[in-house]
């Protein structure tokens, strides 16, 4: 029986990944048409306000008039701003496609090595139970059923596992992202109280950059945590939560590259960032209370396992 016993649970682990694997897929499709709508979009956008940048750089009749109104400079500082946020916007919304286009092409791949596990569990499982029977074991259908219960819940387990482990990523990288804009922050209050020093200046922006940069990697992983959570069901409130994550770039640019020096704006970040860090951390609490409601059910349904195996 060990050697059965050994064979299916290799199997159960694949068919359990398989499932796991279409409805993440399923999933991964959906954002991938959101993401490739919004990458053609935010691409026209991108053109356009590096168009108004041009014109007012070229010799077109538009800037004559700004340059005669004496507006040229002032109006040239804010369409490059606009121009820029929207480039941020688009190759942050980029990557995030090419992400999720390359977890699609790996998730597929194995799905094909997967493809046959249920049709081979099932086979070794007919074959155990004929065993059984063949042994006169008059618990076969219990154990066979007891197994069977066995394995859903230590496969639940390692879901649960996996997908805690992608919201500990998305939380230490929010973590990262709130130290940035927190020394951003901190340099600004030095440019209200010093005066806006070249120092100061370079230093503020240095610490958005980085922050810029590890939005960008934050708002993958959100993604990712949401994917992986596909799933596992939490409760309604939870897939609210968990789908808001997908619009907080957007939320960061808009809010901060625009006008990089109003203090204002870091503190509002500051704000969705720390929302989005207690969101994942509330997700992360029921999924470490169900780990252990699962592991106390699983305990006890070996216990019971044992016992009959025992006493037959």
């Amino acid at each position: 029986m060990t050697d059965f016993n050994t064979k299916l649970q290799a199997l159960s682990e694949k068919c359990a990944r398989k499932k796991k694997l279409e409805a993440e897929l399923e999933d991964l499709y959906m954002q991938r048409r959101e993401l490739q709508d919004k990458t053609c979009n935010l691409k026209s956008i991108m053109w356009s306000e590096q168009s108004d940048v041009d014109r007012l750089e070229g010799r077109s009749l538009y800037a004559l008039f700004h340059f005669l109104t004496g507006k040229k400079e002032e109006m040239l500082t804010k369409e490059k701003e606009e121009a820029y946020a929207a480039k941020v916007k688009y190759d942050t919304a980029e990557a995030e496609l090419d992400s999720v286009l390359s977890d699609i092409k790996r998730y597929r791949d194995e799905l094909q090595e997967l493809r046959n596990c249920e049709i081979e569990y099932a086979a070794v499982l007919k074959e155990k139970a004929s065993a059984l029977k063949d042994l006169n074991s008059e618990k076969a259908d219990e154990i066979i059923e007891l197994e069977e219960q066995i394995r859903v819940l230590e496969n639940l387990k390692r879901e649960i596992r996996e997908a805690m482990s992608a919201g500990q990523g998305a939380k230490n990288q929010a973590g990262s992202v709130l130290a940035s804009l927190s020394k951003a922050k901190d340099w600004s209050t030095y440019d209200m109280i010093a005066g806006d020093g070249i120092i100061s200046h370079v230093a503020k922006h240095n610490h958005l950059n980085n922050a810029q940069a590890e939005i960008e990697q934050l708002q993958v992983q959100l993604r990712r945590f949401r994917t992986e959570l596909v799933d596992i069901k939490i409760s309604a409130d939870m897939k609210v939560n968990v789908d808001g994550f997908l619009g907080f770039a957007d939320y960061f640019f808009d809010g901060i590259i625009v006008d990089w020096t109003v203090r204002k704006k870091i503190n509002n970040s500051l704000d969705e960032v720390q929302r989005i860090k207690t969101q994942i951390e509330n997700v992360l609490r029921k999924l470490s209370g169900m780990f252990s409601s699962t592991d106390r059910k699983l305990e006890e349904l070996k216990t019971k396992y044992n016992e009959i195996i025992v006493k037959s």
